[in-house]
This record gives structure tokens, sequence and C-alpha cells, in this order.
């Protein structure tokens, strides 16, 4: 019975992303849930998607995104995502005391 609810939840996702596209609550959604999943290409077309509509500096997103990267061997995608990354993290406020 799960499994059926997983697959109605998924399907009205859908569906609402096919009357709303620039949903992008809808769409981290769905792609969470591929993830859940491990559809790692339906999670790497769902963010790029997100990324093009311009929310791509969030740094969830984008360590995601890296991990789909990663499952699917785009290794040179992994570097360049790690990249925006640290890019987009703040640097820590205080360094950490070595040896403690």
């Amino acid at each position: 019975e799960q499994a059926g609810d997983d697959r109605a939840a998924e399907t009205l996702l859908i569906r609402h992303l096919a009357g709303e596209p620039y949903n992008t609550e809808a769409v981290w959604l769905l792609a969470l849930r591929s993830a859940a999943g491990e559809d790692w290409l339906r999670v790497e077309v769902l963010l790029d998607y997100l990324i093009e509509l311009g929310v791509g500096n969030d740094p969830e997103l984008l360590e995601l995104r890296a991990r789909a990267a990663s499952e699917q061997g785009k290794n040179e995608d992994v570097d360049r995502i790690e990249d925006q990354l640290r890019g987009i993290r703040p640097s820590p406020f205080v360094a950490p005391v070595e040896g403690g």
C-alpha cells in the first residue's frame, strides 16, 4: 500500500508541475523523491532545471546535484559543482582548533 501511496504522490507532483512548470518547490520535492529512489539521471535533469530557473546558489541543491553526478560517474561535473559550492558556502567564523 505504501508503494501505491508513493506513486500517487509522485503522480500528483508531476501533474502539478505540468500545470505550473516554474514551481521550484514542486521540482525540488520531485528531485528529493527521485534521489530517495536512486533515480540519479532524473535528479540531474530536475536540478539542472532548477539551476536554469535561477536557484542554483543553494548549497543543499548543489550537494545533491554533485551526488547525482557522482552516482553516475560524471567526475568532471562533480569537480565543477564542488568548485561552485566552495564559492557560495560561508567560511567558518572560527577556525577549528588543532588537537582539540
